[in-house]
């Protein structure tokens, strides 16, 4: 019998991972016997230690969770955040893209807004999404990023091109500081350079249109 109770046990504490909540979302302290517990949905992962049986007839011991308001609260924003994201850019058309448009955005101090704009106004097909081009050995023999000190393979040619993006606008805000008395904006400043008019590559003139359409969606997905 005691071996059977054991195994209940350790069943059951594999199915506990969390405790009851109030109204308001705060976890409050309360005792549940194991019956109980593994009838409650899993939230969060919560400790528990045994504490002592009222009743020696109990088949099950108590237990109490110890996880605190405090840090639920540390948690519950990185949740909130990561479903706001589709909300907040709900007209964006590739919204799988995101964690990594977010993630590449954050490594070179951009604004994501900027690279969904290209990425909108590009549109490119597979291997130039963000209308980067090869640049001969550089840019082909190129594998992957560093991020935190740690070397990344990139996972496909799109990442590379979001990427290339990235370092492209970081560089030129650089020179942005340092130089832009020809251009009223950083968009048109960018634009002169990821798009210019008037190259071999552009025999339609498209490229005029760069600078008004990113500006036009940036401003769409900062709002």
């Amino acid at each position: 019998m005691k071996k059977s109770a054991k195994i209940t046990l350790l069943a059951g504490l594999l199915l506990v991972s969390s405790a009851k909540v109030n109204n308001s979302n705060v976890l409050v302290n309360t005792k549940y016997n194991l019956e109980e517990l593994t009838t409650i949905p899993i939230v969060i992962p919560i400790n528990f230690k045994k504490i002592e049986q009222k009743n020696s007839s109990d088949i099950f011991p108590k237990f109490e969770a110890l996880e605190s308001q405090k840090s639920l609260e540390k948690e519950e924003p990185k949740i909130l955040e990561e479903i706001d994201i589709y909300e907040k850019y709900k007209e964006f058309k590739h919204p799988d893209e995101l964690p990594q448009i977010l993630k590449h955005a954050n490594n070179m101090g951009v604004e994501p807004e900027l690279l969904m704009a290209m990425r909108h106004a590009e549109n490119g097909g597979k291997g130039k999404e963000y209308g980067v081009l090869s640049n001969g050995e550089k840019y082909d023999n190129n594998k992957g990023y560093t991020l935190d000190g740690k070397f990344y393979l990139y996972v496909d040619e799109k990442e590379k091109q979001l990427y290339w993006a990235a370092i492209t606008v970081r560089k030129n805000i650089e020179r942005f500081k340092n130089d832009h008395k020809d251009h009223k904006d950083f968009i048109s400043f960018l634009a002169s350079r990821y798009a210019p008019i008037g190259v071999k590559n552009d025999p339609n003139g498209l490229n005029k249109n760069w600078g008004p359409n990113v500006k036009f969606l940036y401003e769409k997905f900062k709002n």
